[in-house]
């Protein structure tokens, strides 16, 4: 993985669709109250991980926050398969809160610098604790 991209969600499956000249694969955070989107199977798309959980930081009033079980799907995804892949695309619905934190503690694992996403995007900062304790886990 070279690259790491934040995108809503209708410009991630925009993104699916069109033709790319690198290998990509995506985490796709959708509400739980919303349906999964479903992505173009192209050659380039090398990895795809979808999963549900509300922009909260806490259960609360019928939304539900990441858990500790999505933050190891991620890390597991990320660590298995990011070596199969040039650009990772993070998306949720508005593209500014959950998948920038996601992809912040990506990052901050993978390149050692978060500061583009916290320069750009508003992370949820539960998401990214979450995410990156994970990866951390076992270095």
């Amino acid at each position: 993985m070279e690259k790491i991209i934040v995108l809503n969600r209708t410009r991630a499956i925009k993104y699916s669709y069109q033709p790319q000249e690198k290998t990509f694969g995506i985490i796709s955070i959708s509400e739980l109250a919303d349906s999964v989107p479903n992505f173009h199977s192209s050659p380039q798309l090398k990895g795809l991980l979808k999963l549900q959980f509300d922009d909260v930081d806490q259960n609360k009033d019928g939304y539900y926050a990441m858990t500790e079980q999505d933050a190891q799907k991620i890390a597991t995804f990320v660590k298995r398969c990011s070596s199969h892949f040039d650009i990772l695309v993070v998306h949720c619905l508005a593209g500014r809160s959950r998948s920038a934190g996601v992809a912040a503690a990506i990052a901050k694992w993978k390149f050692g610098d978060d500061s583009e996403f916290f320069r750009n995007y508003t992370p949820n900062m539960h998401c990214y604790r979450l995410v990156l304790e994970k990866l951390m886990e076992g270095n």
